[in-house]
């Protein structure tokens, strides 16, 4: 897991300026989806596979951003990659059911 993180990461720093812009502007759109779902009120006709799997992807985006931070790009992409850290890790603490399902990924996180 912590491989495939690495070698996007590592593709994304090769590309240049615009491919990267290109490619922080499509996870805009999962990023959109992801917290429309988590915003959601939970219910019992919720999907709660769905809800759940929205904290997964979070997690997952906020460990790939955490590691294109350190990377050596233009200062616009950094702000752009910090301005989504920061919403991303509101969205998780705010709405975070407190599993611990995801150690490894939450402590490849914190790396």
């Amino acid at each position: 897991m912590n491989l495939s993180i690495y070698f996007l990461n590592y593709l994304i720093s090769k590309l240049s300026e615009d491919e990267q812009i290109l490619v922080l502007s499509r996870f805009d759109k999962i990023i959109n989806s992801e917290i429309r779902i988590i915003r959601k009120p939970l219910a019992r006709t919720l999907n709660y596979s769905l809800y759940t799997n929205a904290f997964k992807v979070n997690i997952w985006i906020l460990a790939i951003f955490n590691r294109l931070s350190r990377l050596k790009l233009s200062k616009e992409n950094i702000k752009e990659i910090e301005d989504k850290k920061e919403l991303l890790s509101d969205i998780y603490q705010r709405y975070s059911l407190n599993e611990d399902s995801d150690r490894e990924l939450l402590s490849y996180y914190a790396e």
